[in-house]
């Protein structure tokens, strides 16, 4: 539990010291009307689709500026529940089949020649091929769409393995499956399942790395540095007792995570430290599985289920982009002290530190309410004792962010009554 509490706390301290990005509303003024459940999300430049569980489709030229609903030859669709691009074909996946637009999506044409009412998932263009991750296993178009065949050498018992996510590193394609991971190496002509064997709810390869996340309470995100013959568990900043899902994205030099329940995260230390990036973006949103995508301006945010809400929020990545990587050998030092802990009165500081430096301090609640003790104070190397009166805070737990000019060093201390 402890440990857990630090975790968390460790992650509010980065993200409040290193970011200032704030979401924003992407819905153009009610466009895309509140309530309206995000089921994916696909960008091309400054163009957003939406990809919506009731309505169909929504088309945006300015990163959500204006919304335009796109639904001819949608009419009927139950739920969207994959969108997926190859050149100028969108392409569509429902819970019974494909449908694919080449004309920015004013018609939708229906494609499942070869399939057999399976519900899709997910897509991943290879050169001039399509996957598509089925309720059943893997098709494959090499025709732009127009006929699919079955992949699914390999994969045990496909007809009942749902793959809820595909990605790509060098020639080895990655499949996240309800039975595991499976990879194959000659576009699915064979697939070989991987040491991992829980459900997977999403993929991504990041640099040399491959993340995946599962599918239920503590299952969280694991990493791979080794093409997948072993996993590690990466949780360290993230609520795995409390989101039971993470929609992983790729983007720059980070990864990005959608947690039910608890909001949108981001890494770019190879997932050892996950840090929250949720400050603006509505609780309601938050509280349900989300989704992620992006271009070069913005990160995107979809919610599936906030009622009364917007559900599509975006961020500009000039903010997004300016959390620092955290040295690790610092970051675990020893340069903070806190005594006493717990503590009624006063709070003592010793800070220790290798070099003069400028440094500041803040003390924060778990509402994310601060008190600056220290806005960019010099202080000499070696100890330096700051004493901190408490007698007029609340009784609680208390997050204590201390930054340097090495990084931040993040602590705990709880004030009794």
């Amino acid at each position: 539990m402890v440990k857990w509490l630090f975790a968390i706390m460790t992650a509010m301290f980065l993200l409040s010291f290193y970011s200032n990005a704030q979401w924003e509303k992407a819905n153009g003024g009610k466009e895309l009307p509140d309530s309206t459940a995000i089921s994916a999300i696909l960008t091309k430049g400054n163009t957003v689709i939406a990809a919506t569980a009731t309505k169909g489709i929504y088309y945006s030229t300015n990163n959500g500026e204006n919304w335009v609903q796109k639904n001819n030859g949608l009419e009927g669709l139950i739920e969207i529940t994959a969108l997926g691009l190859k050149g100028n074909q969108i392409f569509l996946g429902t819970i019974d089949g494909v449908y694919i637009s080449t004309d920015n999506c004013e018609t939708w044409n229906e494609k499942v020649s070869g399939m057999s009412g399976e519900g899709i998932n997910c897509f991943l263009v290879i050169n001039n091929n399509i996957l598509a991750g089925t309720s059943s296993g893997i098709y494959m178009s090499t025709d732009n769409g127009n006929n699919w065949i079955s992949k699914n050498q390999g994969i045990t018992d496909y007809e009942w393995t749902g793959v809820n996510s595909l990605a790509i590193k060098g020639t080895t394609i990655f499949a996240g499956t309800t039975d595991g991971i499976y990879t194959t190496t000659n576009n699915g002509d064979n697939w070989t399942r991987k040491n991992f064997q829980d459900i997977v709810s999403s993929i991504v390869v990041h640099k040399n790395n491959i993340y995946i996340s599962g599918d239920g309470v503590n299952t969280g995100v694991h990493v791979s540095t080794d093409n997948g013959s072993s996993w590690v568990d990466r949780n360290n900043g993230l609520d795995i007792a409390h989101s039971t899902k993470f929609y992983l994205l790729s983007y720059g030099d980070s990864v990005y995570a959608g947690a039910s329940r608890t909001g949108v995260f981001m890494t770019n230390d190879n997932g050892n430290n996950w840090i929250p990036y949720s400050e603006g973006l509505s609780a309601y949103v938050q509280g349900n599985e989300l989704m992620l995508a992006s271009n070069d301006k913005y990160l995107f945010v979809g919610s599936k289920g906030a009622t009364g809400f917007c559900n599509l929020w975006r961020l500009p990545f000039t903010d997004a982009q300016d959390t620092q990587a955290v040295n690790d050998d610092y970051y675990n030092s020893k340069i903070l002290e806190i005594n006493p802990n717990p503590v009624t009165d006063r709070l003592n500081l010793k800070i220790i530190l290798p070099t003069d430096d400028i440094i500041s301090i803040a003390l924060i609640d778990i509402l994310g309410n601060s008190t600056v003790i220290a806005n960019r104070e010099m202080k000499y190397k070696g100890e330096n004792n700051i004493s901190i009166p408490v007698s007029n805070l609340s009784a609680g737990t208390y997050y204590i962010r201390l930054v340097t000019s090495s990084g931040t060093i993040a602590g705990t201390v709880v004030i009794f009554r």
